[in-house]
C-alpha cells in the first residue's frame, strides 16, 4: 500500500467473491453515503459517491453496474489548478437505486466503517417501503 492511493491505485485481480469486500473499503476510504432531501420531498433520499483516479474509477463504476444491475451514470471530473483532471468521480441518487449498492456492500460484512453501515441500516429500517428489501443488518 503506497501513500496518496486515491491518485494511484488501480482494480486488483482478485477471486471474484473478494470484489465486494475490495468495493467496501474503497467506500470506506474514498466514498460517502448521504442522506438529502429536496424542497417538497416527504421522504429523505440516500445517495451514494465515489472519487479517486480515472482507471480506478471507471473499474468501480464498472462493478457496480455489472455485480447490482446498475445503469451507467457518468463520470465527472475534478480539476486541478493547472486545467489537468485530479480524479473522477459518480454518484447514484435516491433510495431505491442505492439499495442495491448497499445490500451489495453489507450483506454478510463482518469489516467496515460503523458510521457509514450505521447511517444507510437506520436510512432503510426508517422506511417501511425498504426495510423488508434490507439483506444487512
Amino acid at each position: 500500500v503506497t501513500p496518496r492511493k486515491t491518485f494511484t491505485l488501480g482494480w486488483p485481480t482478485l477471486r471474484p467473491d473478494r470484489y465486494r469486500h475490495f468495493a467496501r473499503g474503497l467506500y470506506d476510504g474514498d466514498g460517502s453515503f448521504f442522506i438529502t432531501k429536496a424542497k417538497g420531498q416527504i421522504t429523505p433520499h440516500l445517495a451514494a459517491a465515489f472519487i479517486g483516479n480515472e482507471k480506478l474509477t471507471a473499474a468501480l463504476l464498472g462493478h457496480l453496474c455489472q455485480a447490482c444491475a446498475l445503469p451507467a451514470v457518468t463520470l465527472n471530473p475534478r480539476y486541478q489548478q493547472d486545467g489537468k483532471i485530479s480524479t473522477l468521480n459518480f454518484r447514484y441518487n435516491g433510495n431505491a437505486r442505492c439499495l442495491p449498492i448497499v445490500n451489495y456492500l453489507y450483506e454478510g460484512a463482518t469489516t467496515y466503517l460503523p458510521r457509514k453501515r450505521d447511517l444507510v441500516l437506520a436510512h432503510y429500517r426508517a422506511l417501511p417501503k425498504y426495510r423488508d428489501q434490507l439483506r444487512f443488518g
